[in-house]
C-alpha cells in the first residue's frame, strides 16, 4: 500500500522528511519520496489544499493510506498533544473516520476558513485544511480501497493564542510529536 502524507506548511513536514529519510523529487508542488512513502506540502487553507489534492489524487495510485498531519488549535488541550481525528463535524459534512490502531487519543475536529482564537467548543480541535483533504480523497475513492487518517498536534489554545505561535515554537512542538506519527506509519508500512 502507498502512504501519502499531506501537510500544509513546510515546518509541519520538516521532521517527518528527516525521520522517514525522504528525498525531494521534481513535481508541481513540494514533494518528497522514499519507496512507497510520499509527502506533499500543499500550502495553507482551503484553496491550496483543494488544488493540491486534485492533482495528487490523479497522480498517486490506489490503494493509498492518505494522512493529513499538521497543527491545530484547541480551547483547553495542552500544546504538543497529538490526536487522531475520528470525526469532522463541519455542517453538513459530519463524517466519521476509521480509527487507526494507535495509542493516540481520538478527538473531533472543525475546519475553519482562517486561524481562530475563539474556541467556542471544548470538545473539538480546530484546523484549516482537514475537511478539504477528506473531501478530496472521499470524492476520488470510489473503489473504497484508500484509507484516510488525520493526525493533529495542538499548537495553540486559549492560554497560548495563535498570535504567539512562531516557526521555532511550532517546530519544537512538532519535533516532540513527529516520532509518534512515524511509529504509526512504520507499523503499517
Amino acid at each position: 500500500m502507498n502512504i501519502c502524507l499531506i501537510t500544509a506548511l513546510p515546518f509541519e513536514a520538516k521532521n517527518l522528511i528527516k525521520m522517514l529519510n525522504l528525498q525531494q523529487v521534481k513535481f508541481l508542488l513540494p514533494l518528497y519520496q522514499k519507496d512507497n512513502i510520499t509527502l506533499c506540502i500543499t500550502g495553507a487553507g482551503k484553496i491550496k489544499m483543494q488544488k493540491a489534492m486534485k492533482l495528487l489524487t490523479k497522480t498517486i495510485s490506489a490503494p493509498t493510506w492518505w494522512i493529513n498531519f499538521g497543527i491545530a488549535g484547541s480551547k483547553n488541550q495542552n500544546l504538543g498533544d497529538v490526536f487522531a481525528i475520528d470525526k469532522i463535524i463541519n455542517k453538513p459534512y459530519d463524517t466519521k473516520l476509521p480509527h487507526i490502531i494507535s495509542d493516540l487519543p481520538a478527538y473531533n475536529l472543525i475546519t475553519t476558513d482562517k486561524p481562530t482564537t475563539i474556541y467556542q467548543r471544548d470538545d473539538v480541535i480546530y484546523d484549516m485544511e482537514a475537511l478539504y483533504f477528506y473531501q478530496a480523497i472521499s470524492n476520488n475513492n470510489q473503489n473504497q480501497k484508500d484509507i484516510i487518517s488525520i493526525f493533529k498536534i495542538i499548537s495553540d489554545n486559549e492560554k497560548n493564542p495563535i498570535q504567539t505561535l512562531n516557526k521555532n515554537k511550532a517546530l519544537g512542538l512538532i519535533k516532540k510529536s513527529a516520532q509518534k506519527i512515524v511509529t504509526i506509519i512504520e507499523t503499517f508500512a
